[in-house]
């Protein structure tokens, strides 16, 4: 059945959220054959930009008839435990779909995956690279950024599909017919438990996926959160990193005990992303069984060049004699500690904080004290749990504010000449922010907009 063909079966369909991905997966659904009259846009924000044409239901009753409907795509931020507890029926009775799930079912190219919590976006963007350096047709695709059905031609596929995939959109995952190449699960951290109710049900989103890899790759650290001791792992997992077959040092990283690449050239050392490195490695010999020969020698030339990948303990400039970095995507303390770990005392200010999550947040107050990060910026809500345990310490220049202008200009003014100022906030921005995107646009701006001039 073609995927139109298979979309006009369903008579009745809604898009619940009508933001980016719902707007595109609209677009498609149109693209597709289905009439404008057979879909249903379903959002809690009364101003929500719907077409004049589209039926509509929005503000609080949008979801009062959700399982009338053939097929509802999600937006992919909904889980079952945000959304549970406004249905009027189970969620598992609702025929959920999202372009994910689309994805999954029609596709019929080669895939490599990426999922678990960190690490996933450097590691999918060095992949990406490698294979566009090899001159394979490759579409890479970040959970963040534009929707999968705005990048894929189903009818006519590129040669890989590098995915992105966080446990938001793998929530609703039906266990439907298919089969993705090489699965790969990047570090572990104990995060977005809020959205999904609780740790268990995050590893489970996650979980759900791995069954239909042909090979699974995972860290070492994550086995043990995968659920599975390494003997009762399926027969096509790959683990790597210290004390396996796929191992490092100083200067090399060990495939089955041999010199594989020298990573001193990789101008992103810190231990995570040599974390991130390893996975590479794994994946890269893992895709050669499938064909893609040369990538090998990519490999060794994205090691030599690869930067950083944007917003990523991110260069951002050198002003009044400060180093400028955005780590706007740390979103977890466990992050902002690899931050900070990656320039140990050189880290003077430290820009921290927001909407409040279940977060252990005396991992940074260690490393404060540790490395003696007198100035810092608190955004709330999160931003107080720093200021108690600093009290009223001298030492400390400390401002309390919403504004990323404001704090831009306190750290300009504070720390101290050539060290370092890091935006590493620890925590999703939505107390104050829209998305984590308008954070870090916020920081660069603030930064390129200081006056070239500063005494302390």
């Amino acid at each position: 059945m073609t995927l139109t063909n298979r979309l006009n079966t369903h008579n009745n369909i809604a898009i619940l959220w009508y933001g980016l991905e719902g707007r595109s997966t609209h677009n498609f659904l149109l693209k597709h054959g289905i009439d404008n009259e057979q879909i249903t846009i379903l959002d809690k924000n009364p101003a929500c930009a719907v077409p004049a044409s589209t039926r509509a239901i929005l503000w609080d009753n949008y979801c009062d008839d959700i399982d009338q409907y053939d097929l509802v795509f999600k937006a992919p931020w909904i889980t079952r435990a945000l959304i549970e507890p406004i249905l009027s029926v189970p969620f598992k009775k609702i025929p959920w779909s999202s372009q994910t799930q689309l994805f999954f079912e029609r596709y019929e190219g080669p895939t490599i995956w990426v999922t678990w919590t960190k690490g996933k976006t450097t590691t999918v963007t060095i992949l990406h690279e490698i294979f566009k350096h090899a001159w394979y047709h490759a579409v890479l695709w970040w959970n963040a950024w534009h929707p999968i059905l705005d990048l894929i031609d189903f009818e006519h596929p590129p040669e890989i599909v590098i995915y992105e995939l966080s446990s938001f959109m793998l929530d609703a995952i039906q266990q439907s017919n298919y089969t993705l190449d090489i699965g790969l699960f990047t570090s572990f951290f104990h995060t977005h438990e809020k959205e999904h109710g609780s740790i268990a049900a995050y590893k489970q989103a996650k979980r759900t996926i791995a069954s239909h890899a042909k090979t699974l790759i995972l860290w070492k650290q994550v086995v043990e959160a995968y659920g599975r001791q390494p003997d009762e792992l399926p027969n096509n997992t790959v683990i790597f990193w210290k004390n396996t077959a796929r191992d490092y040092d100083e200067q090399y990283i060990y495939q089955n005990q041999t010199q594989y690449i020298d990573h001193r050239a990789f101008r992103l050392p810190w231990v995570h992303n040599l974390y991130n490195l390893a996975a590479v490695c794994a994946t890269v010999e893992q895709a050669s069984t499938l064909g893609y020969t040369e990538l090998k020698a990519s490999l060794e030339h994205c090691v030599a060049t690869f930067q950083w990948v944007e917003h990523r303990i991110e260069y951002v400039a050198t002003k009044n004699w400060l180093h400028w970095y955005n780590d706007a995507i740390a979103t977890t303390p466990e992050a902002t500690c690899a931050a900070i770990e990656a320039f140990q005392e050189n880290v003077w200010c430290l820009l921290y904080g927001w909407i409040e999550w279940p977060y252990d947040h005396g991992l940074i107050i260690s490393l404060i004290e540790t490395y003696s990060i007198n100035v810092l910026v608190l955004f709330p809500d999160t931003g107080h749990h720093i200021r108690a345990a600093v009290g009223d310490n001298p030492a400390f220049h400390i401002l309390e504010t919403r504004s990323m202008d404001e704090a831009v200009a306190f750290a300009n003014k504070h720390t101290p000449n050539n060290s370092i100022v890091l935006l590493s906030c620890g925590s999703p921005s939505f107390s104050c922010r829209s998305w984590f995107k308008e954070k870090w646009t916020l920081f660069k701006q603030a930064v390129y907009a200081l006056p070239e001039e500063k005494s302390i």
